[in-house]
């Protein structure tokens, strides 16, 4: 007779995806100072993320997503909305994602949930593909 601890080994266990991010620019943001080698890995992963928004969001013209970022108060960033925006792969889609944001100025909890539940749709997409219930 198996006990409780039997049936859990028979589960496949899921396996965390690591994140991706270019070694190339994690190099110039630590070269650069913006981002600290010393920080809890969660906080400097998540730097890393938002540093890589920030910069494509620059492309596009910084002054038009100032709900994220605001050049007229000092330290003015929301930083976990950026890191989530980081986390989107397709630059164009990440700067659409920027603007909605922009737009409807959701709370931060908000903006993150809307972030990961686009990537979360997305991902589903690429590997079932579109409209799969899967």
């Amino acid at each position: 007779m198996g006990t409780v601890a039997d049936s859990s080994q028979d589960r496949p266990r899921r396996r965390k995806r690591r994140e991706r991010f270019d070694p190339r620019l994690e190099e110039i943001y630590r070269a650069s100072g913006l981002v600290r080698q010393g920080q809890p890995r969660r906080n400097y992963r998540n730097a890393l993320w938002a540093m890589r928004a920030l910069g494509r969001l620059m492309d596009h013209g910084l002054s038009s997503f100032e709900w994220l970022y605001s050049s007229d108060r000092v330290h003015t960033m929301r930083k976990m909305v950026l890191s989530a925006l980081g986390r989107i792969e397709d630059e164009e889609e990440m700067v659409a994602m920027a603007r909605e944001l922009c737009q409807r100025q959701p709370t931060t909890r908000d903006a993150v949930a809307m972030i990961r539940r686009y990537r979360i749709e997305r991902s589903r997409e690429t590997r079932h593909g579109p409209g799969s219930l899967a």
